[in-house]
């Protein structure tokens, strides 16, 4: 009778402390951090700059025409 009910509670309080250790997924930039890593090799005959930013950065600029409800449509 007491394994029975010490299995039980051995089997919530592993499933408490795994959901105690999960972390929520972020699988987009946040808007207040300014990730921008930047690499650049020199080579003999210039340089390669490899960067890392979220692609909003890159073709925020990119807009298409305005339509009539004063939204830009896709670029």
């Amino acid at each position: 009778m007491f394994s029975q009910s010490r299995a039980i509670f051995q089997y919530f309080l592993i499933i408490t402390l795994s959901l105690l250790c999960i972390t929520t997924a972020s699988a987009h930039f946040k808007l207040n951090l300014n990730v921008r890593i930047l690499h650049v090799e020199h080579l003999a005959d210039g340089l390669n700059v490899y960067m890392r930013l979220p692609m909003p950065y890159l073709v925020a600029h990119l807009l298409g025409e305005v339509n009539e409800d004063g939204l830009p449509s896709p670029a």
